[in-house]
């Protein structure tokens, strides 16, 4: 076996690495895409929960407004709403 020069070396390492930086780039790209999706579903769950909180606010306030009517009909059909049934 001949020893190996320092050049021959170099040129084995160097060609180990051949391609690498297209492999990374690629990689990173991939992984950027990922990350885009995600943002895209994150941003639809938010818009979606924006809808479900306003719905929720709208139907609590209509409640709010049935209880309170409810409450006045009994107070003048002479009803006691504190006494269990």
């Amino acid at each position: 076996m001949t020893p190996m020069t320092v050049d021959e070396l170099a040129g084995i390492i160097a060609k180990s690495f051949d391609g690498m930086h297209e492999r990374q780039g690629k990689f990173e790209q991939h992984v950027e895409e990922k990350f885009q999706q995600i943002d895209k579903r994150f941003d639809a769950i938010d818009v979606k929960l924006d809808q479900i909180e306003f719905s929720v606010s709208s139907q609590d306030r209509r409640i709010s407004i049935l209880e309170d009517r409810v409450r006045l009909l009994g107070t003048k059909a002479g009803l006691d709403f504190h006494q269990k049934i």
